[in-house]
């Protein structure tokens, strides 16, 4: 009976964009995406099934559909942090929890199911987007350009230059013969050959320059500290910019999940954080201003002047300083000359899908780290993580710990491998 509710009240809603079906054996539920021949988007089996059970049919169905969301059905009145979805979730083998019943499902089924197809939804290539960019896969720009929009969340099509589709794109856009690489703006026609940071920006309709010369507040920096900052000052109704030098986001936008930050219980993407807190802060009022850096501040009277890289002064009240960090560079020059073209500073979310049936290096042992080998693993053919410390608990949060380490096989190395089947040392 749960099962036939589950499956009537997800088709009343998602069935005109998905085919929703019930396992006979088990309370399982499929929904499956009706325009990609199968292709599984999200599973869910309640938690008291046992021929399988729950996990047993999770692990069964990544084997087939290695993108699948798995979603675990748990009953109201067995809160308690013994609850095994706390293990499971910790361990990487449940990713998502809907409680039983899902009622009112306006509010907890629907909202949820939305939230579960958008994260899966992530993974595939969507039919419409509003940048499409073409270059060489092992370029340095290249990399650098879809870096950037990944973190910022803006949805984009990558072509090698040599396949059949980047010759079709550069042929059509007249730029066969032209620098690359080459980002063609879907809403205009528009295409930037080689474009800078600021030539991107601006065809997305952003700001590159300031345009007032007065405000209450500067915020220099748009990573998670900076986004805050502005919504606080902008929601008192203070004149709020925010200078950023490259792309909003921060660190935080190369994260593939997060679930860590208060209020996302089920975790969230950095990309997807970065975005919400965008909008958010524009929509109190913060005006933007992107691929500007700041290069000096100095007092005037009681106000505090800002000098942008192209000269133009902007004077605040108050200065927020939110420059958040860089990446600590190697410096081994073997290394250093391949940057962007197949050694990468933080770029799991950008070159995921690039590295699929490869064998992937992830050089660190703290948060990003662990994030990006648990990410890299679902597309890679192997991730091997190369720890210079004893082990990942000194440096690592103890849930991202306890998911590497329940990989069968694993066992603390100075190096060790890990892949989607067993972690190893190497």
């Amino acid at each position: 009976m749960l099962r036939n509710g589950l499956v009537a009240d997800l088709d009343r809603r998602f069935g005109r964009d998905y085919s929703v079906h019930g396992v006979p054996s088990g309370e399982a539920v499929d929904v499956l995406h009706a325009t990609t021949r199968g292709s599984l988007a999200l599973l869910l089996v309640d938690e008291r099934v046992t021929a399988p059970t729950a996990l047993e049919t999770f692990a069964r169905g990544r084997e087939r559909h290695p993108l699948v969301e798995r979603v675990l059905l748990v009953h109201r009145g067995k809160w308690s942090s013994r609850h095994p979805v706390v293990d499971a979730m910790a361990l990487g083998r449940v990713d998502y929890h809907l409680y039983v019943p899902w009622v009112p499902i306006e509010r907890v089924l629907y909202p949820a199911i939305s939230d579960f197809l958008a994260a899966w939804d992530t993974s595939r290539d969507v039919p419409v987007v509003p940048l499409t960019v073409v270059g060489p896969a092992r370029d340095a720009r290249s990399h650098d350009i879809r870096d950037k929009l990944a973190r910022a969340a803006v949805p984009f099509r990558f072509h090698d230059r040599a396949s059949a589709a980047g010759r079709r794109v550069l042929a059509e856009a007249g730029q066969a013969a032209g620098r690359l690489p080459v980002v063609v703006v879907s809403s205009t026609g528009a295409v930037l050959e080689n474009p800078t940071d600021a030539d991107v920006v601006e065809a997305l309709g952003m700001k590159t320059r300031p345009t007032t010369s007065r405000c209450d507040v500067v915020v220099v920096g748009a990573g998670p500290a900076g986004l805050a900052a502005a919504v606080s000052a902008s929601s008192e109704g203070l004149e709020t910019m925010i200078l950023e030098p490259e792309i909003p986001g921060g660190q935080a936008g190369t994260s593939s999940l997060i679930r860590n930050y208060l209020g996302f219980q089920r975790g969230v993407r950095g990309d997807e954080l970065a975005a919400r807190a965008v909008e958010q802060a524009w929509l109190f009022g913060t005006d933007f201003v992107l691929t500007q850096p700041a290069d000096r501040i100095s007092a005037r009277g009681g106000a505090r002047v800002v000098r942008t890289a192209d000269g133009t002064e902007v004077e605040a009240r108050a200065v927020v300083l939110a420059c958040g960090v860089t990446w600590r560079r190697l410096g081994v020059p073997a290394l250093e000359a391949h940057v962007g073209r197949g050694v990468f500073y933080g770029a799991a979310g950008s070159e995921a899908r690039a590295v699929a049936g490869q064998d992937v290096f992830v050089v660190g042992a703290g948060n990003s780290a662990g994030q990006a080998a648990l990410h890299l693993a679902r597309y890679a053919r192997s991730v091997t993580m190369v720890v210079r410390g004893s082990g990942l608990a000194a440096t690592m949060s103890d849930y991202l710990v306890t998911a590497i380490g329940a990989t069968a096989g694993w066992r603390c190395s100075r190096a060790a491998r890990w892949s989607t089947g067993a972690v190893r040392a190497s």
